[in-house]
């Protein structure tokens, strides 16, 4: 797999250790045992441990005993740990165990919670950034049809991993939201194709113009070259299977809107030819639900795609569709294929965006 350029959020480690005892120890408190100690021997902690909070560990180490990469100290012999949450011990530089502690009220009857036991948490609110002498880029779809949300994104011109500006945004003095470490995002159903988007103490212009060229409607099987021509309106309401012996081509600025779970199977090759001034929009019909997704197989299923948005996708679950962590299709399966993505952006899923197999997936400049 070659990544290049990816924009991800950050995780700490905490978020890292939790994804990972999630995979140990599955969801469900029926698939492992609990240990009902109060007190417990440091040096008796197993990896993959669970216990009740508090829990009180007995010993005599001090110094030589890491909690989460922090030495503690007993006070008569004795540490205890208040928190649900998960944890690493170490011992003398012994390789560290992870383990994790549950807050039992939590864990039954009405105080119940799918984060078993462990407590709900609230981030802090982000220190907001001096916005003064920041330049922003405005990148969204030029065109817009009917009610479907229009998704775009506000970055941080020269933007970096290191910059951590949180800067207030909001659009048209009524919609909210934040630019976090550089980049903002979010999608709106704009009745006015003019809108004001105010950035901290600044405003750009938000300037849309009604699509208004005839539907184009798809579905079924393509078995030669299709070309949709620029700025046009594609309407995906059923199945679509591009053939090996066909392709389908998507120019610039087109609006490509697919009913509730309608997926595209492709042994053939898709491109999304978007650019930087007139990107493509890839979107669920419904504004309250989701399309599927791409599904494709062989060598000659390549799909390629530049300056697109791709929002509301993933809607099917279960069966073939389990995917993955988010056990979700994801929006581009591939399986002995060629993916390329530039300058692409991804909106609004219950699902990941990519799931692969044997396939080479390249990524520059994504969001």
């Amino acid at each position: 797999m070659n990544l290049k350029g990816i924009l991800v959020s950050s995780i700490s480690p905490v978020s890292i250790l939790a994804c990972c005892l999630i995979v140990l120890i599955n969801t469900s408190c029926d698939d492992f045992e609990i240990i009902k100690s109060d007190v417990v021997q440091v040096s008796n902690i197993n990896n993959k441990d669970v216990y009740i909070a508090p829990l009180t560990l007995e010993g005599s180490y001090d110094g030589d005993v890491l909690i989460n990469d922090e030495p503690i100290v007993f006070d008569d012999g004795t540490y205890t740990l208040h928190d649900a949450g998960f944890y690493t011990i170490s011992l003398n530089n012994s390789d560290p165990n992870q383990f994790v502690l549950f807050d039992e009220d939590r864990m039954s009857g009405t105080n119940s919670s799918p984060e078993w036991g462990l407590k709900s948490w609230t981030p802090a609110l982000p220190v907001m950034a001096d916005d003064a002498g920041l330049k922003f880029d405005l990148i969204h779809p030029q065109k817009t049809i009917g009610n479907i949300e229009i998704p775009f994104v506000l970055k941080i011109e020269d933007w970096s991993v290191d910059c951590s500006a949180n800067v207030a945004c909001n659009v048209n003095g009524q919609t909210d939201f934040l630019i976090k470490n550089g980049i903002g995002s979010t999608s709106l159903n704009l009745q006015n194709t003019t809108s004001i988007v105010t950035i901290g103490n600044n405003e750009l212009k938000l300037d849309l113009s009604q699509n208004t060229n005839k539907e184009i409607l798809l579905k079924g099987d393509i078995s030669d070259e299709r070309m949709i021509e620029a700025n046009s309106i594609v309407h995906i309401t059923a199945e679509v299977n591009v053939l090996s012996t066909g392709s389908l081509i998507f120019k610039e600025g087109a609006i490509i809107i697919v009913d509730k779970g309608v997926n595209v199977y492709n042994s053939g090759p898709i491109s999304f030819n978007g650019t930087e001034k007139n990107p493509i929009l890839v979107t669920c019909s419904n504004s309250l639900s989701y399309f599927g997704g791409f599904i494709a197989m062989g060598s000659k299923a390549e799909i390629k795609a530049s300056h697109t948005f791709f929002s509301r996708f993933s809607y099917n679950n279960g069966g073939e569709f389990d995917y993955g962590h988010a056990h979700h299709q994801a929006l581009f399966k591939s399986e002995n294929s060629q993916q390329q993505f530039d300058h692409c952006y991804f909106f609004d899923s219950p699902g990941q965006v990519f799931y692969t197999t044997n396939s080479n997936l390249q990524l520059n400049a994504i969001i």
